[in-house]
């Protein structure tokens, strides 16, 4: 089948709704074309231009290895969340900074808390 001869089955075969998608049929077409045309340098603009779909579908068609309906969803695994021991998490420093420029480290929250407290009040 030639390449206009596979474009125009390719308009016949558009799907109404897209997300449902090619026929299997149509994307085994084009997918041995594309590999054909790719094998001997066509590039993808060309390709896209001619076949009249866009270079993303026909790369993921191209790397699609069966010629079965590629899923729109594909399986996650979740794993549990690991805590890295390294580099180890750098404790939080809680500064307290006086308007006459003094610093006071290494209080808690709390302390911090009681101390401002005291002094708005």
């Amino acid at each position: 089948m030639g390449v206009e001869e596979l474009a125009r089955y390719i308009r016949s075969q558009r799907p109404r709704v897209a997300r449902h998608g090619y026929p299997p049929d149509v994307r085994s077409r084009v997918r041995s074309t594309v590999r054909a045309r790719r094998a001997n340098g066509e590039s993808w603009r060309v390709l896209s231009d001619e076949l009249g779909l866009p270079t993303a579908t026909l790369k993921r068609w191209h790397g699609a290895e069966s010629t079965a309906s590629t899923a729109s969803f594909v399986p996650v695994v979740v794993r549990e969340s690991v805590v890295p021991s390294w580099p180890r998490p750098r404790e939080v420093e809680r500064v307290l900074v006086l308007p006459n420029g003094v610093h006071i480290r290494g209080l808690t929250l709390a302390d911090v808390l009681a101390v401002v407290s005291e002094t708005v009040t």
